[in-house]
């Protein structure tokens, strides 16, 4: 066989061929390292592309020893792996590391074909490897700033809530449960009308048509609501519209602060003296006084840093350009640097007073800290896609993905897979174990998948236990039905559900080609879900093309 490239193979393998013709696709892959073993999988030949002197260093001592003979680790285990070898069947894409002596991992992607002389007599292994320590890194800060992310909705002061456009709540963080009075699980599908005080069932419904059209960036809002007790609570409601790369509109996000404290303050300063007759009309969390050269002179019932109000340079010109005229002002925000580096964003209401002569004697009005709604709304848009127990993109992110994909595709001339992945028998793994171990399972599904598709194959979680991935420059069905059966075997797998139990589940898979089976993403994703139900009723546990292919079994 002729030389091919970095890595050119040894003798043993100008005398040999490659068994399904793989070869010339594999020595195709970028790769780092290059390698060949004999017949009794020992390394007879280790190249280092690219790499450190201690990477030279180990090819030289790999030499005359079988892989796990050497203290490298493999995902899955060495019994597995043997087992492959032992069959003589290729291997793509392994998860191989080594323990530095600082402590540190080298992790590489190992891939790998058997070789046969010209009599067909086994004659050993060679294949690529590929340093993926840098990607393996990258991924775990990538989960370490989504949890960061994740935490902030779940945790943020405020209450927080994805509005679908058909005004139902798809995602509710704790804090609005705790606002609204109601379970998640209740919350979720219902609509802000149905829960509304009836007098107020149309106050926000009013504004958002000046959302919608683009006129501003959010609303805002007090409203009250019926909590599932029966009692009311008074909310300042902020309403946001996120909308995809074409501007058109997503999904809502509210932010909820329970002001029904406020409201009752209110309600007893109306009966009080007049002087704080403005004052009970704005949202407070402080009072305060400025003089006539707008300096603040007095405040009070805020928090310890409000009285160290100081708005930064740009703030301070616009709030001052609007004293300057001697008009009541609503909601300005502005931001405060202290003393400690951090910096502390604060919303003021004012109202100017005199004397009895007339004579201006400076504002009084109050403060709201709307640091963590300013928080909550710069980091929301990142966690709208996200799905919060798996890590995976979310249904949300899933359609413009797979757009995107279709286009790609359009432009190459290649063919596109949709997989529509359902999981058989969660169910009975949530009813025997509970939901906690249920929980468990997706985390190690999602998992599982990722490791069984390329790092650019899009894969996300559409439902409780269903998931999408999408195959991108496939040029036929086979190898659509490689990974198929590879998804399966990996989901087949058992399951460590938590307290030394394990459960077992299977998967049905429906495949969808573009263009074969649609001219459009939303049409190959609705054939891939039909070819799932078709996978389901041939007995679970395979996968099934849509239309005229029928798929297999998996088993």
């Amino acid at each position: 066989m002729a030389s091919r490239g970095r890595g050119a193979p040894s003798t043993i393998t100008k005398k040999a061929k490659v068994s399904g013709g793989g070869w010339p696709e594999l020595i195709g892959l970028s790769t780092d390292w290059y390698w060949e073993q004999d017949a009794d999988l020992r390394f007879t030949r280790v190249d280092v592309q690219l790499g450190t002197p201690g990477d030279k260093e180990l090819a030289r001592r790999l030499v005359g020893r079988k892989r796990w003979e050497t203290g490298i680790e493999i995902e899955g285990g060495w019994d597995a792996h043997r087992a492959l070898l032992k069959a003589r069947a290729p291997f793509r894409n392994v998860l191989m590391w080594r323990e530095l002596e600082d402590g540190s991992r080298r992790y590489v992607s190992v891939s790998g074909e058997p070789v046969f002389d010209d009599q067909g007599r086994f004659a050993g292994y060679r294949g690529i490897g590929r340093d993926i320590t840098e990607q393996k890194l990258s991924e775990a800060r990538l989960r370490e700033s989504e949890e960061r992310y994740r935490r902030t909705f779940e945790l943020a002061a405020s209450g927080i809530a994805h509005i679908g456009l058909d005004r139902r709540f798809v995602r509710v963080n704790r804090r609005i449960c705790e606002i609204l009075g109601y379970p998640e699980a209740e919350l979720l599908g219902k609509t802000g009308r149905e829960i509304s005080h009836p007098e107020d069932q149309d106050v926000i419904n009013e504004l958002r048509p000046r959302l919608y059209a683009g006129e501003v960036e959010t609303v805002r809002t007090d409203k009250r609501y019926r909590r599932k007790d029966g009692s009311t609570v008074w909310v300042t409601l902020t309403l946001a519209l996120e909308r995809d790369a074409g501007g058109r509109p997503l999904y809502e996000i509210a932010v909820c602060d329970d002001i029904t404290p406020r409201k009752e303050m209110e309600a007893a300063l109306r009966e009080s003296e007049e002087r704080f007759r403005s004052l009970t009309e704005m949202s407070s969390d402080f009072f305060w006084e400025t003089d006539a050269g707008h300096r603040f002179v007095h405040i009070v019932h805020g928090p310890s840093y409000a009285g160290k109000l100081n708005p930064a340079e740009a703030g301070w010109a616009a709030l001052r350009s609007k004293m300057e005229t001697l008009s009541a002002f609503r909601d300005f925000e502005f931001a405060t640097p202290l003393g400690d580096g951090t910096v502390r964003y604060f919303s003021v209401s004012g109202d100017p007073h005199s004397a009895a002569d007339g004579a201006f004697l400076g504002f009084r009005g109050v403060g709201r800290d709307i640091t963590d709604v300013r928080v909550a709304r710069e980091h929301i848009a990142s966690l709208a896609y996200q799905d919060a127990l798996t890590g995976l993109a979310n249904r949300a992110s899933l359609a413009p993905a797979l757009h995107q994909a279709v286009e790609r595709t359009k432009r190459r001339g290649s063919k596109l897979a949709a997989l529509f992945i359902d999981l058989d028998g969660f169910k009975q793994v949530n009813d025997e174990y509970g939901h906690h171990a249920g929980d468990r399972l997706l985390v190690e599904t999602a998992r599982r998948l990722r490791a069984s598709l390329r790092s650019g194959d899009p894969v996300a979680r559409i439902g409780g236990d269903e998931f999408f991935a999408v195959l991108e420059d496939v040029h036929d069905a086979p190898p659509v039905e490689r990974v198929a059966q590879k998804l399966l075997a990996a989901i087949r797998e058992p399951y460590d559900v938590g307290a030394g139990r394990q459960a077992v589940v299977s998967a049905s898979i429906g495949i969808s080609l573009f263009p074969d089976d649609a001219a459009d993403a939303d049409t190959l994703m609705k054939h891939a879900d039909t070819a799932m139900y078709a996978a389901k009723q041939a007995g679970k546990d395979g996968y099934r093309f849509f239309g005229a292919r029928t798929g297999g079994a998996g088993r």
